[in-house]
């Protein structure tokens, strides 16, 4: 059966029930005020926005809008030239502190290096290398390439050294000095006894030397970490026996002897260890290993010492092969260096009265980093490669080279008399190739403090 329908629709409510009906009768003429105080305010806003319409025309309002951006645009630019002036400033002021400077921190190579410092003596702020990178340098400079015909050219500038000469090893060095510690401690009268090593420090030292010896990953001794914090270090270091050490141990001893905060206690580890190591694996296997090359590169973190100990020993020893020069310029490629670093090291390598190819290469290397060296650096190189104009000998290809990158990179910071001073070297020494190519960045560029050469004298060049 279907549903009453008629039973449903009886039970439900005609109305509202009286006290809704009361409220809603209540509230009905608040909700009426509410309506009309919106429209209201709604027509007094349009009448407002109608008067200022009608107050201000279009034509004026498009000239204000126009006149403000144009005063926003003039804001603009004043602020953006303040900004360049600014760094400008800034700029010069840091290049002439750098040239007031440099004299001292040229000096600084020339002071001697005592055997036995403290690492509480102060920080070097110029060794802090903060911008240190294992990647490529970002100036591009490529691998050394070196010509095979010019060993027997640079034979006759190796100063008399043979190949054959006899040369000491890291081995002799130490067995020499560990001989003299034997003498001192055997002379040593009773009233300075204090003087002597203790035996238990020996004995500790000497195990130290026994495990680095087959040393190739982890943890370190702790007795090996705190060694520079000795004054009588060198002494210690010698019981340890670095000529036996793997090249791993190279490598630790390195970063350890780098991160320490006396500059002069890294140039003296890496003169007395690391620089001999590198010639004998040199000599030995005819390429370097690729621990002691690690150990080289991270010993730019402090180029100061590095310079010192490596480059500059290597250049004015008068024997260094042409091998080692081309590892040693490879490390230099692939590291950003500090300019004032490398700047003082290209003084010191134009100043040398000894020529080898291997500074050839280090000034070639250096130059192509493409620094913005001082101007006496500049002129100390123009005045190193005026000097063989009285030289008869036949250079080599390194030597055309070098002087080569030094005219693409800075041929606009050379004066135009230092200019006339490389003819009569270029006319003497000619390569049938970069000779040419050497006149024409030198002649048809412009000149420190002049204006460019017309095509009439660059054809009389």
């Amino acid at each position: 059966m279907g549903k009453d329908k008629s039973n449903s629709n009886a039970m439900k409510l005609r109305h509202d029930p009286l006290g809704k009906q009361i409220h809603d009768s209540e509230n009905s003429h608040m909700k009426k005020r509410n309506r009309v105080g919106k429209l209201s305010q709604a027509n007094k806003d349009k009448q407002e926005e109608e008067q200022v319409e009608s107050y201000i025309p279009k034509e004026l309002s498009k000239k204000i809008l126009s006149q403000i951006r144009e005063q926003a645009l003039e804001a603009e630019q004043e602020q953006r030239e303040k900004q360049k002036e600014e760094g400008l400033n800034t700029f010069r002021q840091e290049i002439q502190s750098k040239i007031l400077n440099f004299t001292d921190f040229v000096d600084e190579l020339d002071q001697p290096v005592t055997n036995k410092e403290t690492i509480g003596d102060e920080f070097d702020e110029n060794d802090s290398f903060e911008q240190f990178s294992d990647t490529e340098s970002q100036f591009g400079a490529g691998e050394v390439d070196i010509d095979e015909e010019d060993e027997k050219v640079l034979a006759m500038f190796m100063g008399g050294f043979s190949q054959n000469q006899t040369r000491f090893t890291l081995g002799d060095i130490i067995e020499s000095k560990l001989k003299e510690q034997q003498e001192m401690s055997q002379s040593v009268s009773g009233n300075s006894q204090s003087s002597r090593l203790n035996p238990k420090v020996i004995e500790v030292y000497t195990k130290v030397g026994k495990l680095l010896e087959t040393y190739t990953s982890g943890k370190v001794p702790r007795a090996f970490r705190i060694l520079p914090n000795f004054q009588n270090w060198e002494d210690l270091l010698y019981l340890t026996r670095p000529d036996k050490w793997t090249p791993h141990s190279i490598r630790v001893a390195t970063k350890l002897f780098c991160m320490g905060q006396n500059p002069k206690i890294t140039q003296r580890f890496l003169a007395l260890v690391v620089l001999p190591r590198v010639r004998d694996n040199i000599a030995e296997f005819k390429k370097l290993n690729v621990h002691l090359y690690m150990a080289l590169k991270k010993s730019l973190y402090r180029p100061s010492a590095f310079y010192k100990a490596v480059l500059l020993p290597l250049a004015e020893s008068g024997d260094c092969t042409l091998l080692e020069a081309k590892i040693i310029g490879s490390i230099i490629t692939k590291v950003s260096i500090p300019v004032l670093h490398s700047s003082v090291a290209l003084m010191k390598l134009a100043q040398n009265q000894h020529y080898s190819g291997a500074t050839s290469l280090f000034i070639r290397v250096l130059c192509d980093k493409k620094y913005a060296l001082p101007y006496p650096v500049i002129d100390a190189l123009v005045a190193h490669f005026v000097s063989f104009q009285h030289d008869q000998r036949s250079l080599p290809v390194l030597w055309h080279r070098a002087l080569l990158s030094f005219a693409q990179r800075y041929k606009t910071d050379i004066t135009k008399d230092q200019k006339d001073q490389l003819k009569p070297v270029l006319r003497l020494h000619n390569h049938h190739i970069i000779t040419n190519e050497i006149r024409r960045e030198l002649f048809s560029s412009n000149s420190r403090g002049g204006i460019l050469p017309t095509p009439q004298e660059i054809e009389m060049k």
